[in-house]
């Protein structure tokens, strides 16, 4: 399968229709949509799936993939399921700006992939300052500073799957060049350094993210 491979953007090129999806979205899922941080932060999401039971026994905001047939047959098409970390499916309001952060899950330095896949945008929607088609598939590794914004007047809603390395799911991943991995050293490097500042001003935060990294 050919792609665009320009790192930290990895875009695969396939297309599938979101209709059905999205439909089947609204319908049955967006009932169950809550705040992901807080309140005051017009970032909404709904858990589909997580493989830490833990998480998603404790979720508020949850769905069983198998509530959602027309999105099950679409993570059994596209991806190996036995080597998925967590499904969600986010809802960012008109308006909304993320700041730019780094995540553990779904980062390439511990052998994962975040694939975000468009249910519905407008043209004032950019994840990594780059703009995702409804339709579409986006990767990139959660090592990377990355941030979104909504600037349109319509909701932004992504699918967003965790992946762990398995021959079907190396569709999504880049090819690992010399520059990407001297990039994933430079990213590590950073992340090591933000541990150690978290361990001695906020321990708590480590021992959750490590947590969600840990299988239950």
């Amino acid at each position: 399968m050919k792609a665009n491979s320009q790192w930290p953007i990895f875009r695969p090129r396939l297309y599938f229709e979101p209709t059905q999806l999205l439909q089947e979205f609204e319908k049955e899922a967006e009932k169950a949509i809550g705040p992901v941080l807080n309140d005051r932060i017009a970032w909404n999401g709904v858990c589909i799936y997580h493989e830490n039971a833990s998480i998603w026994k404790d979720n508020p905001h949850k769905i069983s993939l198998s509530d959602l047939p027309n999105l099950q047959s679409f993570i059994n098409k596209y991806f190996d399921s036995k080597k998925i970390r967590m499904i969600n499916i986010y809802k960012l309001e008109p308006g909304a700006c993320l700041h730019p952060h780094r995540d553990m899950e779904g980062n390439l330095i511990l052998g994962m992939i975040r694939v975000h896949y468009c249910l519905k945008t407008n043209l004032n929607c950019t994840l990594l300052d780059e703009h995702l088609e409804a339709g579409k598939f986006f990767c990139f590794s959660t090592s990377e500073l990355h941030s979104a914004e909504n600037l349109g007047s319509s909701d932004r809603i992504h699918l967003v799957v965790d992946l762990k390395y398995s021959k079907k799911n190396s569709s999504f991943y880049p090819k690992l060049t010399f520059s990407i991995l001297l990039t994933l050293l430079d990213r590590l490097i950073r992340i090591l350094f933000l541990l150690m500042r978290d361990l001695i001003k906020r321990p708590s935060s480590i021992i959750s993210r490590f947590n969600s990294l840990i299988k239950k």
